[in-house]
């Protein structure tokens, strides 16, 4: 690009990759203790109370599969998504960032932080209703007692399954907005503006590396739950205090411990790209920490 200086030099994946690794190691407890704060409360009640209540009294199956992705889309995608994007925008400059700067970010910043939170939900349910009725078209439709022409349960689960990817091609275009407002004090109807454009022609590319991230880190969250499958079906229970406790402890540690890599990525990305707007050498930063 004309007019930036000699001295910039994108990131690469496996650069970014390894600058999100050196940044959470540095501030490692204080980043799994934010993220343990955070994630942990809904972790226990996702993980234990909604797969006890699938298992003691089950719903229909499609039933079943509709409540988790929403409940999946809620907690994840639409709210602990922004809330980790603010609480880490500013945690590359600092040296001793701690997990009470990253409360403290999110108690001065709530109004776009909510904005953010409403809008994501709106995405992801409109592209979760338009999917729904693509998808249904071809399906059989019913009619109801009323007389009320509807779409099936399955048709509705397979709508939000495959809404995931549309909805994440617009809201990763808007991912960069809380760390503009909290980092460059922008405003929100500009940071909307800014994030969209500073994301132009890289959305793929940013979808395919998160997508990466997350294939790693689910493996090793649902590996679990899928051990636990296997020791239940050949009837290994006893002792049971010991399994519950393993469970309690990997879903309270190990899962808060993952879910920060992907914002990290990502706020690592956005100084990446906008460092290529101003001529900011990321990869420096990289290697005087």
């Amino acid at each position: 690009m004309a007019g930036l200086p000699t001295s910039y030099v994108p990131c690469t994946f496996r650069e970014l990759l390894d600058g999100t690794f050196r940044l959470y190691r540095k501030h490692l407890f204080q980043i799994w203790l934010f993220s343990f704060l955070i994630v942990t409360p809904l972790s226990v009640w996702y993980y234990d109370g909604y797969v006890d209540y699938m298992y003691v009294d089950p719903p229909d199956a499609a039933d079943a599969v509709i409540l988790d992705l929403i409940l999946e889309k809620l907690i994840w995608d639409c709210v602990l998504f922004p809330v980790m994007m603010a609480a880490f925008a500013l945690l590359p400059d600092s040296d001793e960032w701690s997990f009470k700067a990253g409360f403290s970010v999110l108690r001065r910043h709530m109004k776009p932080l909510f904005f953010v939170i409403l809008l994501f939900v709106v995405i992801h349910g409109l592209s979760a209703l338009l999917m729904t009725l693509a998808v249904s078209a071809p399906l059989e439709s019913f009619e109801n007692h009323e007389g009320f022409i509807g779409v099936s349960a399955e048709a509705v689960a397979e709508g939000l399954m495959w809404s995931t990817f549309p909805a994440m091609l617009i809201v990763i275009r808007l991912a960069w907005i809380l760390p503009m407002v909290v980092k460059n004090r922008t405003r929100l109807g500009t940071a909307v503006r800014e994030s969209w454009k500073l994301c132009r022609g890289m959305v793929l590319k940013t979808v395919g590396s998160l997508v990466l991230i997350a294939i790693g880190s689910q493996l090793l969250i649902y590996g679990w739950f899928f051990m636990e499958e296997i020791r239940l079906s050949v009837g290994i229970t006893d002792p049971e205090w010991l399994w519950k406790g393993l469970h309690y402890l990997y879903v309270a540690v190990v899962v808060p411990f993952l879910v920060p890599v992907s914002n990290l990525f990502l706020i690592l990305l956005y100084r990446d790209r906008e460092g290529r707007l101003r001529g900011t050498d990321l990869l420096e930063q990289f290697r005087s920490s």
